[in-house]
């Protein structure tokens, strides 16, 4: 029918349910008008409790919500946790094709703003539901992802996406949509390489080509919301901009750990939600001394601003001629609103 939702796996029901597998490989794919292809979906309405979902092993997602041809929205979900929901994966976790090609896709692509905040197509989605409850996913290993869409969406308070141990996150940076690599909506939070106390990065290496972003509810209301990213060694970088679009900044938070060599290229990587006005960062945790400081490599034409800055680190700015004039330089400026005493920066 119009309202098929393909699933590799479900659940309902205010249950435990452990899966055991070296290997877990789900492929899901839908071709009818508006449905949805999902490889995990868990969606707790029970007022009894949560509905968990524990995954022991290794997990390989390909999910595809194909052109029904029709004219309707398809949706694409790797992983979606809604309502009283959790999601743990003691394992990895994949999504991409073997050909390292798109591992979640769906055929929208709509570059029309009310089409935008909608989420048709993600790797993880978690979001609060009608019980007013939200959903969580942890994975405890390594996440490889590829998607023509989002990577992390989270949405609505509680809402919460943790990834421990290495991760890749590759997005679409010519697809037509408005989508991120990590996206904190209305009182979620995002942890990414972060310690059990989410105050010290740990050392995995963490790969992200995608904007990021911390966003309000479409409906004004601000809730706080949070994004924590650590990036802690040579191999980590990161190639996108990091978006607050809280009127009060306050409430969104963008909390970056750059040490030990791990480079962050400040560039927009695909579109952009709304008005953008520059990079802004709530709490910067650099190096521990001017050897293992993290590299920001300014290339965005707007400021980039620093609320509160600590540790240490190195801005690049490339420049036209030999870079003794102004005129040499086309990106914005690097502003630092705080700074913790014993702090550098080398420029």
């Amino acid at each position: 029918s119009s309202t098929d939702s393909i699933k590799g796996i479900f659940s309902n029901v205010a249950q435990t349910l452990n899966i055991n597998a070296k290997e877990l490989n789900i492929k899901s794919s839908t071709t009818a008008e508006f449905s949805k292809a999902e490889g995990i979906l868990v969606d707790g309405k029970s007022r009894n409790g949560a509905s968990v979902v524990n995954i022991n092993g290794n997990v390989n997602l390909n999910v595809e919500a194909k052109d029904s041809g029709m004219g309707g929205f398809e949706h694409a979900y790797g992983i979606h946790a809604k309502d009283n929901a959790q999601v743990t994966i003691n394992g990895n976790l994949t999504m991409k094709k073997d050909d390292g090609s798109w591992g979640v896709t769906s055929n929208l692509n709509a570059p029309e703003d009310e089409f935008s905040f909608a989420t048709h197509t993600a790797g993880i989605f978690t979001e609060k539901g009608y019980n007013n409850k939200s959903g969580i996913v942890t994975v405890k290993g390594d996440t490889d992802m590829a998607v023509s869409g989002s990577g992390i969406k989270a949405t609505g308070t509680g809402s919460q996406v943790n990834l421990e141990g290495n991760t890749n996150i590759l997005i679409d940076k010519d697809a037509q949509g408005k989508y991120y690599a990590i996206e904190a909506v209305d009182g979620s939070t995002v942890n990414i390489n972060m310690n059990e106390q989410r105050n010290v990065a740990n050392t995995n290496t963490v790969d992200i080509k995608g904007n990021i972003a911390v966003m309000p509810a479409m409906s004004g209301g601000e809730e706080n919301t949070t994004i924590n990213l650590g990036l802690a060694n040579k191999d980590s970088k990161l190639i996108g901009v990091l978006q607050n679009t809280f009127k009060d900044k306050t409430k969104g938070n963008i909390n970056l750990y750059l040490q030990n060599n791990a480079t962050w290229t400040n560039e927009t990587y695909g579109n952009l939600f709304g008005e953008f006005t520059g990079s802004y960062v709530s709490k910067f945790v650099g190096g521990s001394d001017k050897e293992h400081a993290g590299v920001i490599i300014q290339k965005d034409t707007h400021n980039l601003t620093i609320d509160n800055y600590s540790g240490h680190s190195m801005v690049i700015y490339e420049h036209t001629g030999d870079g003794t004039k102004a005129e040499h330089y086309i990106a914005g400026n690097t502003i630092i609103n705080s700074a913790q005493a014993g702090s550098g920066i080398t420029m």
